[in-house]
């Protein structure tokens, strides 16, 4: 994963110098050799991934400066379509935006959790008994959110009862385990609450919902190329590119052997 950004850091930024910073970016102007790379993360992969793919990119390309932005994933489609990024990395199922194109770098789950007293902490139940719950979403623009909402639909479920609306993951998981409602989130971002005992997961009778985390650019401009062979910090399991509890079979750049 960190190897899909360094590359594509690689391909698209490696001959710009003397780029200007886009607004509330970074990077020093009186530096002549270096780039900027502007990057759009939604909120799962800038909290549970991109410490370490920072650290990668930019000991393989230390010329290219990078101005971060955290958006929902709607957001920071938006502002790559309006060319205020060079590139985004989302989280999430959402369909893929006319005039963007996508490189995956690994699978996510989502998973359903509850307080960890509660009576469906690790058990299974219908959905409808889980959606009798009041859930904490996301704002609207978050795609956790509007995958519920479709979730319901294709279900024939009624509609989830919304008792809380916060403006990020690591609210939905603080209030959930505070003791309050249902919600949905990744399986990055709750392994730490769930092993500690403060949420519980619940399995939902034929529901399985993978989270694909994805690398995007605009249709029609340089994509990062597939690496020939795993890079050195991406051959362990659970995955080391990027500490993520999954086998390197579920990581992009962990198994990726293929050819440009």
């Amino acid at each position: 994963m960190a190897a899909g950004l360094a590359q594509g850091g690689a391909d698209r930024f490696g001959r710009k110098r003397n780029r200007a910073p886009s607004a509330g970016g970074y990077g020093d102007p009186q530096r002549s050799d270096s780039a900027i790379a502007s990057v759009s993360f939604s909120k799962l992969p800038a909290n549970m991934l991109l410490p370490g793919w920072i650290a990668a990119f930019k000991g393989e390309l230390p010329d290219i400066d990078i101005a971060i932005t955290t958006l929902n994933s709607r957001e920071a489609f938006e502002r790559l379509l309006r060319y205020e990024a060079d590139m985004a990395v989302v989280g999430g199922g959402r369909e893929l935006p006319a005039g963007l194109s996508c490189r995956p770098l690994m699978l996510d789950e989502l998973r359903f959790i509850v307080p960890g007293r509660h009576e469906l902490a690790g058990r299974k139940a219908t959905l409808a008994r889980l959606l009798a719950e009041p859930f904490v979403v996301r704002e609207e623009g978050s795609s956790g959110r509007e995958l519920l909402l479709a979730l319901c639909r294709l279900h024939g479920a009624p509609a989830t009862r919304i008792g809380l609306q916060v403006s990020g993951t690591a609210e939905t998981i603080k209030a959930v385990a505070a003791g309050y409602g249902a919600a949905i989130a990744s399986a990055l971002e709750v392994r730490d609450s769930v092993s500690r005992g403060e949420i519980g997961v619940v399995t939902v009778d034929g529901i399985r919902i993978d989270n694909p985390i994805g690398l995007y650019v605009r249709e029609g401009e340089r994509r990062p190329r597939k690496r020939r062979q795993a890079p050195p910090w991406a051959h362990t399991a659970p995955c080391g590119a990027c500490a993520c509890p999954f086998a390197s079979s579920r990581c992009y750049f962990a198994s990726a052997s293929a050819v440009s």
